[in-house]
């Protein structure tokens, strides 16, 4: 009986090395800012806080599409970093994991109080970029570490 060979599956190292993967990094850091938005309105709505109307939403859609691109930033910093190391050394995956890792953490942690106070998100749009990159650089640098603690003990 002959078999079919098993399909080559994609590894995280092949899909870095696809043109659209950095693309991926770069629109869930895009679209994160406002999934994390819709979820705290809607925590807040649940118990009983006043919350900004779904209007007032459709109102300043622009306005917040316009201030993504400048909170993308880190990501667009991550995935320059991917696109560039080869993430065939485990040290240079690490870097950029835990870059991705730290980014879209401190993202979440500074939007969830950003929203909780919508003002805060036009009073700090500059500053809002600077807090997550500082995410990036935590991130990046531990995973960094850790890959490269790996990659001495695999040798």
């Amino acid at each position: 009986m002959v078999t079919a060979p098993i399909p080559h599956v994609d590894s995280p190292m092949d899909a870095s090395r696809k043109p659209g993967w950095p693309w991926f990094v770069v629109a869930a850091g895009y679209f994160l800012p406002g999934v994390i938005g819709v979820c705290v309105r809607q925590y807040l709505q649940s118990i009983g806080k006043p919350v900004m109307p779904w209007s007032w939403v459709a109102r300043e859609i622009g306005l917040l599409a316009i201030f993504s691109l400048l909170w993308v930033l880190p990501f667009v910093f991550v995935a320059f970093i991917a696109g560039r190391l080869s993430l065939a050394e485990i040290k240079y995956r690490g870097l950029v994991y835990g870059a991705f890792l730290g980014t879209a953490l401190f993202e979440i942690r500074v939007f969830i109080d950003a929203w909780w106070n919508v003002e805060a998100v036009y009073l700090g749009f500059l500053v809002i970029p600077v807090l997550v990159f500082g995410g990036t650089l935590l991130g990046g640098g531990l995973g960094f570490l850790v890959g490269w603690l790996f990659g001495r003990l695999r040798h």
